[in-house]
């Protein structure tokens, strides 16, 4: 099997999973659905969720290697 290659990699901001904040179930449809979409400040995914519907979580850590969602997930 032959080695993949990206000939260029994202760019633009990128956020910490640990501090970021996600919006699920909102009305927006990414390419892949269903979207979560995440930010960096809280403000701006509440800003999100009011206008596209969705509930505002964080990831739950339980150690440096591993993250839940779902039940452990903490609203905001």
């Amino acid at each position: 099997m032959a080695a993949w290659r990206f000939k260029s990699y994202p760019q633009g901001h990128w956020i910490d999973a640990r501090s970021a904040f996600y919006v699920v179930g909102s009305s927006r449809k990414g390419s892949m659905e269903p979207t979560v979409a995440s930010f960096g400040a809280e403000a701006d995914a509440k800003t999100f969720s009011a206008q596209y519907g969705g509930k505002v979580l964080r990831l739950a850590w339980r150690s440096r290697r591993r993250c839940t969602q779902g039940p452990a997930a903490q609203p905001t």
